[in-house]
């Protein structure tokens, strides 16, 4: 967990490989299958935001766009990519947080939040 938060901060995203043996006769896998793995290793990978955002998210601030960033990275990698585009952050709040929010509390943190991590496509509140 440390080398994944010290890679996260440093803005790579990081993947764990993990496999774990079954009978070849399974007809399907679920969920709960993803336990008792045996770790391989981890991938780490950068993918750096373009040279241009950082101005781009100037130009727009200048002219009085209220800028917000959504994304499906970790609150470390996207602290480090706000830092590299310049990027203050004002409150960041996580999917994960806004799931577990009333439909006031969510409306809420969605307008003073500008930055949203840990999003997923198909998240959806309780």
């Amino acid at each position: 967990m440390d080398e994944y938060r010290t890679l996260s901060a440093q803005g790579y995203r990081v993947l764990a490989i993990a496999y774990r043996e079954f009978d070849r006769s399974k007809p399907t896998f679920t969920v709960a299958d993803e336990s008792e793995l045996i770790l391989l290793g981890y991938v780490a990978f950068f993918d750096p935001p373009k040279e241009t955002s950082a101005r781009a998210i100037e130009a727009l601030q200048r002219s009085g766009v209220a800028v917000k960033i959504l994304t499906g990275d970790n609150e470390l990698v996207t602290r480090k990519v706000c830092a590299d585009v310049a990027m203050k952050i004002e409150k960041i709040v996580t999917g994960p947080q806004l799931a577990a929010m009333d439909e006031a509390g969510f409306a809420a943190a969605a307008t003073e939040a500008n930055v949203l991590a840990r999003l997923t496509p198909t998240r959806r509140r309780r």
